[in-house]
């Protein structure tokens, strides 16, 4: 008997349809694959391969790149009349990472493959390969720098093992090196044709679905419903056997991504699932008010089916356009709420500070916030909103100059910051020593309590602004 579809497990699917469909790369340069790269890649792969990503050292450009990124952040500035092409502290990162490259240079490094194998707990290792008869002991520390400490982050990277074997430096577990010496491990299905597929690129990447895997769909997903189409485990298996997806960037700007189906009927029946969970996406109002070009970015990634492939390629106009832009509101957005954290930890600071000025100086209240720094009880830059410098904030509002002693016990608010916000616009800390991020309403019925208390204890009652 057909049921309805459990969301979660709708949003499990999909969710793995769209990472299949979104893995990336960056191409700075075009460079030919040949037989030879692919037979060096091959002992270093198993037939639980699911995805593969290769970075070719020599192709990138580090300086077109820097210039590219430049571009849109001019394009698209954090603040109206901004004229900086890239803020002062990136600087170092890329000096970083230029150093990084001419260290892997150095020791005549071709190709880093990042590559992650497994059925339940996909486990990542790396591989480099190198010129022959060269020495790659030199990028030993670089690799043996980068330490999980999360034992649940273990189960998936931990270069417990870093080695040089041939022209292969290897990083990662002990045991998947072992394993990858069996001489039965095979090959992901679709490794050649896929290697084949994203050829061109600097950087590429390749996603499999393994024979387990679909045996796993095969067998544990029954026929349901999926918005107003039925799907099966047998479906599901046949959608994604591999896919790849390139960018060719800078100077030209192209994006491109290819999904091979069992057959025809499959990659038309993706496409089908696909354009359901857009549908389904669009009705939630969170989804489109957080990315008001959603429909657009729809229309511009969706695939054309031929055959049995899915594909689609994206022209540097598209990316300028629509997807720069999204993602750079994205990342300004991130920016912003990081800032808003920081913010919040400063009030509480300076609540702290406050406290601590009354206690010393029984009683009395500080007559202004700098005067909490002035007495030592906070650094002086924490009197500054880090959002003050995005145009976000008028800065912190005082107060607190008459509260006494008996005001403790009360909601009585401090200090406060509205911010650049339609949601929740408020910054507010309290006498009691914790940080609220409030609506308008909520901080006004605050207010209305701040001076309701202060009428009983006979202060002066004051306005929000």
């Amino acid at each position: 008997m057909n049921k309805p579809i459990n969301p979660k497990r709708y949003s499990v699917v999909i969710i793995f349809l769209a990472a299949i469909l979104c893995v990336s790369s960056i191409s700075v340069g075009q460079v030919e694959s040949t037989e030879k790269d692919y037979q060096a890649l091959l002992p270093w792969i198993e037939s639980d391969t699911c995805m593969v990503a290769r970075l070719g050292v020599n192709q990138i450009e580090l300086k077109a790149i820097y210039e590219k990124f430049s571009q849109y952040i001019t394009l698209f500035p954090d603040r109206p009349g901004e004229t900086n092409a890239m803020p002062d502290e990136m600087g170092g990162p890329w000096l970083a990472f230029q150093g990084y490259l001419d260290l892997f240079r150095s020791v005549g490094a071709r190709d880093i493959y990042v590559i992650m194998s497994g059925i339940d707990l996909p486990q990542m290792y790396v591989v480099i390969i190198i010129e022959p008869g060269k020495n790659g002991s030199a990028l030993f520390p670089l690799l043996n720098m980068i330490k999980i400490d999360k034992r649940e982050a273990k189960m998936f990277v931990n270069f417990e093992t870093v080695r040089q074997v041939g022209d292969v430096i290897y990083a990662g577990r002990n045991d998947i090196l072992q394993r990858l010496t069996s001489p039965d491990k095979g090959a992901p299905s679709g490794f050649k044709e896929a290697w084949g597929a994203a050829d061109g690129s600097g950087i590429s990447a390749m996603a499999f679905i393994s024979e387990n895997m679909k045996r796993t769909l095969r067998e544990s997903i029954a026929t349901e419903k999926l918005g107003d189409h039925y799907v099966n485990g047998n479906e599901l298996a046949d959608m994604v056997n591999w896919a790849t997806m390139k960018i060719s960037f800078p100077p030209k700007f192209e994006l491109t991504y290819l999904v091979q189906s069992a057959d025809s009927a499959s990659a038309r029946k993706a496409l089908e699932l696909l354009t359901e969970a857009e549908k389904e996406l669009l009705t939630r109002e969170k989804q489109i008010q957080e990315i008001p070009d959603i429909e657009k970015l729809f229309e511009l990634i969706n695939p054309r089916v031929d055959g049995s492939r899915l594909s689609r390629q994206l022209t540097g106009e598209d990316i300028d356009n629509i997807v720069m832009p999204m993602i750079l509101a994205a990342t300004g957005e991130a920016r912003e709420q990081a800032l808003m954290t920081v913010s919040m930890s400063q009030i509480k600071q300076l609540m702290l500070g406050y406290v601590m000025y009354m206690d010393d100086n029984h009683g009395k209240t500080p007559p202004d916030l700098p005067a909490i720094a002035d007495k030592g009880y906070l650094d002086k830059k924490m009197l500054t909103s880090p959002l003050v410098a995005m145009g976000k904030s008028g800065g912190y509002q005082y107060r607190g100059s008459d509260l006494t002693k008996e005001c403790k016990s009360q909601p009585m608010i401090v200090v406060w910051e509205k911010i650049d916000d339609g949601k929740m616009p408020y910054l507010a800390g309290f006498l009691d020593g914790h940080v609220e991020r409030m609506t308008a309403d909520s901080f006004r019925e605050a207010i209305e309590r701040d001076n309701a208390e202060r009428r009983k204890l006979q202060l002066a009652e004051k306005p929000i602004e």
